[in-house]
């Protein structure tokens, strides 16, 4: 469709001219009805283009991808000094304004409404994309994040908590690295405590961005003084699995300065395991892909790049580069949540009689998505059975 065919509202976000072409490119790549948000009197959202997509691939995972650019409010202004405290405490304290927003209203709602019915239909993995990371690094350029709409973000993880849903991975961008981290929100009864959500998050990396995160962090880090002009030289003799190493060690000494969880899977309700690498690879260009085991439902994340290379280098020996080797750079395994298994009717953890009941009862009954039609075809039948008796006992 024509990107001309969403004009956007005067005096907003969603005015400026590199929304507008991003919105043109994104909506002539992709085959997009053009179908839009109702007026509800809110001029973020009122007429927009309604990009809000969702997808299930039977009981195994179901996605989200949400739009965080159209609605948004103005970015707050950027917090010239993370050492000032003044200058950050004031920006903390503007990010939990309630009335600014990055996903509207209407979208929010949407999301939380498909959230839980992936969990009612016993989904076992949501994965929630979304292109600012989900995680918090500090004020330093928070104001594009995430972090920078703090209020919404605390919302939008208490709800997932206080709707039950399970295994949940926010899948996210624009760092042009791969980083790992359990998602944590302020103790409303305690700001300057944090807690688990039982959500983690992947950044993923970039195909080809020059620099990637691991160099661009460590020259933010040396412009900053988080490292020494001799650390930073000390940096850049180390093989890139040893610098992505370096620069996780710096990523936590700043986010663990703001009281944050350091990077990887700290949360103790989420049984996750590195299998090769850690949750830093940021010197590479590659792709991450996802995997779930058909019985165990166990997640395997992995990610694969090649080193890294200026455009310089892809100039002046293009064949060099081409032949440099494919390798995985992390591969994470998760297990998902107990009682998360699909057979798992009741919820409590076991495959048993009362699972079976619950089979039972809904035989037949089925018009549509529905816990019991374990195949995720809509309909409770013989094959449904089989698959919950052999899964009986713990999940």
């Amino acid at each position: 469709c024509d990107g001309g065919a969403f004009s956007p509202p005067s005096g907003w976000y969603n005015q400026g001219s590199l929304y507008v072409n991003g919105l043109q490119a994104f909506v002539e790549h992709n085959p997009t009805f053009p179908t839009t948000w109702p007026a509800l009197g809110d001029p973020r959202v009122d007429g927009r283009p309604k990009l809000h997509r969702s997808f299930q691939w039977g009981r195994d995972a179901a996605v989200f991808m949400v739009d965080a650019r159209s609605f948004r409010d103005a970015s707050l202004p950027p917090v010239s000094n993370p050492f000032d405290p003044v200058e950050v405490g004031a920006f903390i304290q503007a990010t939990f304004n309630p009335a600014r927003t990055m996903l509207g209203a209407p979208q929010l709602g949407k999301l939380l409404q498909d959230l839980a019915a992936a969990e009612a239909a016993g989904v076992t993995w949501k994965f929630l994309m979304t292109s600012m990371p989900m995680q918090n690094f500090g004020p330093l350029a928070a104001e594009d994040r995430w972090e920078g709409y703090a209020a919404e973000r605390a919302f939008l993880l208490s709800q997932i908590a206080a709707l039950g849903i399970k295994n949940v991975v926010f899948v996210t961008a624009d760092f042009h690295g791969t980083i790992v981290n359990a998602i944590t929100v302020p103790n409303p009864s305690n700001p300057t405590q944090q807690l688990f959500t039982g959500a983690f998050e992947i950044i993923t990396g970039s195909v080809a961005y020059s620099a990637p995160a691991g160099p661009t962090f460590a020259q933010l880090g040396l412009a900053t003084g988080a490292i020494t002009p001799a650390q930073y030289g000390f940096y850049l003799t180390l093989p890139n699995a040893a610098k992505d190493a370096f620069i996780k060690n710096v990523l936590d000494g700043v986010i663990t300065g703001y009281g944050y969880s350091p990077t990887g899977i700290q949360d103790p309700s989420i049984d996750a395991n590195f299998t090769i690498g850690g949750p830093v690879a940021v010197h590479h260009y590659g792709w991450t892909e996802f995997d779930i085991d058909e019985q165990s439902k166990g997640l395997t994340i992995t990610t694969y790049g090649v080193d890294w290379y200026t455009p310089a280098e892809a100039a002046a020996d293009p064949q060099a580069i081409i032949a440099r080797p494919i390798t995985v750079r992390q591969k994470i395994v998760v297990t998902p949540r107990a009682g998360a298994c699909a057979e798992d009717l009741t919820g409590d953890g076991t495959v048993n009689g009362g699972d079976f009941a619950e089979l039972l009862g809904a035989w037949g009954t089925c018009t549509g998505p529905c816990a019991a039609a374990l195949n995720g075809d809509g309909a409770v039948a013989g094959d449904d059975l089989t698959r919950l008796l052999a899964r009986w006992g713990d999940c």
